[in-house]
């Protein structure tokens, strides 16, 4: 089935009931009718049909779409909304499509982890001239409208001190770092894997692993995402489980290999787990909870592309004191690539979010995404709010590995 065909598959389905106005994040901000999925589906439908060509303002309408999944979970129809606009991007002409940055980056720098190495230490040498706040962030004002606070790049990688070459055996399980945990946040990483252990498992690290392909896909790059899915698939052989911590990676693993590659790729994704996915129903006595209340952020692509939000919960429920409260699952904003291109936007979309937790009580807020930690520690630094910001993986290595004295939050 071709591209249009695909599209047109999708496109049928839709009832323009309107549900998806309800949950759509950019149409609660803007309330403009091209930002949410029925006004894409009608963009796309007139695409096919040769009464609309690509135009600046349609490629604005479609690289605005926060990726939440939202739509698709809330539609009565079930149609696959991101499907339609990967494939609509794959197809846009070269003056409305990838930037030659883009290609750089997508096909030469990520299919390589030497180079993508070699670059982001670069970063981590020169990230001292830019100026901080509070030790934790710089400011990147050329590259992030908004001056968006980006996270400390460490000296070393998590893959540079946890990868090996070695392969799962029957009793291990192989880890997946993702990009912004190995490159920004390998003590996550970290955690996840001292976690894991005191559990019971050994923990399998491969060091020739890529990038899962999200932000390839999120662009239409469906080709390079293929490359990336073969070659991940080649860094973890045999039929161990993978553990992936971070919310967006699994959700491309899972659901995104299998129509990449076929048969294979669903043989794959069935060894793929999330983090509190795979620990929630292992977890027992050796788990000394918490006296941190803890509050409780829902990935989108966890909760509403996976529909995973039980598991989570449950292990803070062990781990710590879960005080569950209002705005749990509200977007922040993140939505990967669209921050960038969109940081305006993507801050006042964080702005139900961060009101939210002003009201909420509790020590920390935990979450399983990357991409939303970098998101809501940024916002709430904006907005001068202390509240630290943790990987479940973190609160959980506490729970199992911590001495007489906790280390306080």
């Amino acid at each position: 089935m071709n591209d249009f065909a695909r599209i047109r598959s999708e496109l049928v389905k839709c009832s323009r009931c309107g549900k998806c106005l309800s949950v759509c994040p950019t149409y609660q901000l803007t309330t403009d009718e091209r930002r949410v999925a029925r006004g894409r589906v009608a963009l796309a439908e007139a695409v096919l049909d040769a009464e609309l060509d690509y135009t600046a303002k349609l490629k604005e309408s479609i690289q605005s779409c926060l990726k939440c999944l939202r739509c698709s979970w809330a539609c009565p129809s079930g149609v696959e909304v991101q499907t339609v606009i990967t494939l609509l991007r794959r197809r846009m002409p070269r003056k409305y499509g990838l930037s030659l940055w883009n290609k750089f980056v997508f096909r030469y720098v990520l299919p390589r982890r030497k180079l993508t190495d070699i670059l982001v230490r670069l970063a981590s040498l020169v990230q001292f001239l830019i100026p901080g706040k509070k030790g934790m962030t710089r400011h990147l004002p050329l590259l992030f409208k908004g001056k968006r606070r980006i996270p400390h790049l460490p000296g070393r990688t998590a893959l540079g001190r946890f990868g090996t070459e070695k392969k799962a055996d029957a009793n291990a399980v192989y880890l997946f770092t993702g990009c912004l945990m190995n490159y920004a946040y390998p003590e996550m990483i970290g955690s996840a894997i001292r976690s894991l252990k005191k559990l019971g498992y050994e923990v399998v690290v491969p060091r020739d692993q890529l990038c899962c392909g999200t932000p390839v896909l999120s662009l239409g790059d469906v080709e390079q995402a293929k490359r990336l899915a073969e070659l991940n698939l080649s860094a973890f052989p045999g039929d161990a489980p993978i553990i992936v911590p971070c919310a967006s990676c699994a959700k491309t693993l899972k659901d995104e290999y299998p129509a990449l590659l076929g048969e294979k790729g669903e043989r794959f994704a069935r060894r793929v787990s999330g983090f509190s996915e795979f620990v929630s129903p292992r977890l027992d006595s050796r788990v000394i909870p918490l006296a941190a209340a803890a509050l409780y952020h829902d990935p989108c692509h966890l909760r509403y592309g996976r529909n995973i939000a039980e598991q989570p919960r449950d292990v803070l429920r062990k781990a710590a004191h879960y005080v569950p409260s209002d705005g749990e699952d509200l977007c922040c904003g993140m939505g990967g690539l669209f921050s960038v291109h969109h940081y305006g936007m993507s801050s006042r979309i964080a702005g139900r979010k961060v009101a939210a937790l002003r009201k909420a009580k509790g020590d920390l807020l935990v979450t399983e995404c990357p991409g939303c930690i970098l998101q809501l520690r940024d916002q709430l630094a904006q907005r001068g709010i202390d509240l630290p910001v943790r990987h479940i993986a973190e609160v959980l290595e506490e729970a199992v590995c911590r001495s007489e004295e906790p280390k306080r939050f």
